[in-house]
C-alpha cells in the first residue's frame, strides 16, 4: 500500500513542496498515514509505504519522520518502506528504521533515441555501485518502489518529461538493461512497475 499526495493539479511536484510552518500539515499527514497503516494491518497487506518522493518535507523535518515510523510500527506489523526519488535517496537519514530502502528509479541514463542494451548496462554501473554501497551501509535490501519506461524515443533519458513518437525497441532495451543490471543481485528485493495506462 503506497499513498501518494499531489498538489495544485500537479503544478507543484510533491518533492518540491515546502512550507514555512509544517505543524498543521504534519498533523494531517500523520493522521492520514496512521489511518492507512491501520487499514493495511486489518487487510493483511504485506508492505506499507510511509511516503513517496517528499524530498523537501523529509529533509526539513527528520524528527517528524522518525517519530512517524515508530508510531506506525505500533499499529502495523508488516514491512515498512519509504519511496525516495532517484535524486534524493542518498539524503534520507531514517533508512535504518525501515525494513528496506525504497527508490523510485527514474535515473536519466542515455540520451539516445533508441539506446542499446549494452550501453545502458554501462550507464547503470556507477549508479548501481552507489546504491549497493548504501544497501551495505544500512544492511538492507533495496526495493525499487517505482521503475518504468515509456514506449517512445529517448525512453531511458528524463522519463518524467519524455514525449515523442512510439519506440518499442527503446522501451524494450531499457527494461532489459534494468533487469540485467539488478534482478540477480541478492541485495535487490524486487520492484513495482510504474505505470500501465490506456488512453
Amino acid at each position: 500500500l503506497k499513498p501518494h499526495i499531489d498538489f495544485d493539479h500537479y503544478q507543484t511536484y510533491r518533492g518540491d513542496f515546502a512550507l514555512s510552518d509544517w505543524t498543521g500539515f504534519e498533523a494531517n499527514y500523520r493522521e492520514m498515514i496512521l489511518e492507512y497503516a491501520h487499514l493495511a494491518q486489518i487487510y493483511d497487506i504485506e508492505m506499507f509505504c510511509i511516503g513517496t518522493e517528499l524530498s523537501r518535507f523529509v529533509n526539513a523535518r527528520p524528527v517528524f519522520w522518525s517519530n512517524l515510523i515508530l508510531e506506525v510500527q505500533t499499529v502495523y506489523d508488516g514491512e515498512l518502506v519509504y519511496a525516495a526519488n532517484w535524486d534524493s535517496y542518498k539524503k534520507i537519514n531514517f533508512w535504518y528504521l525501515l525494513d528496506c530502502i525504497g527508490i523510485d528509479a527514474y535515473f536519466p541514463l542515455n540520451r539516445a533515441t533508441t539506446p542499446l542494451v549494452e550501453d545502458l548496462i554501462d550507464d547503470w554501473q556507477p549508479i548501481k555501485e552507489q546504491i549497493k554501497e548504501l544497501a551495505e551501509l544500512n544492511c538492507q535490501q533495496v526495493l525499487f518502489t517505482e521503475y518504468g519506461y515509456q514506449s517512445i524515443d529517448q525512453a531511458a533519458w528524463k522519463t518524467w518529461k519524455a514525449e515523442g513518437p512510439i519506440n518499442w525497441e527503446g522501451q524494450k532495451n531499457a527494461y532489459e538493461a534494468f533487469f540485467q543490471t539488478f534482478w540477480q543481485e541478492p541485495w535487490v528485493k524486487g520492484g513495482f512497475l510504474w505505470e500501465w495506462t490506456l488512453d
